[in-house]
């Protein structure tokens, strides 16, 4: 998630999200250095480098993000997003 952080935003704009999207970014899970982030999608990148997250990480869209799709709604219209 981290290393690819700009494909992700670019793929989540190209799929009809909006930079608005709360994004959540939990690295180093279940660790004593575990660090939880939120940022707005449109800041990520920013966001991550700015606050030295490193993986490994998972990203967490906030569940309203269904009301912010655009109105192309058929899933294969949708790019796939890169893999992390």
């Amino acid at each position: 998630g981290v290393q690819t952080a700009a494909q992700i935003v670019d793929a989540l704009r190209a799929g009809g999200i909006l930079d608005a999207t709360r994004v959540t970014v939990v690295s180093n899970a279940q660790r004593a250095d575990q660090h939880v982030l939120e940022c707005r999608a449109v800041d990520l990148v920013d966001s991550l480098a700015r606050n030295h997250i490193t993986s490994p990480a998972t990203l967490f869209l906030r569940q309203d993000v269904a009301q912010q799709i655009t109105s192309h709604p058929v899933e294969a219209q949708r790019p796939a997003l890169p893999a992390v």
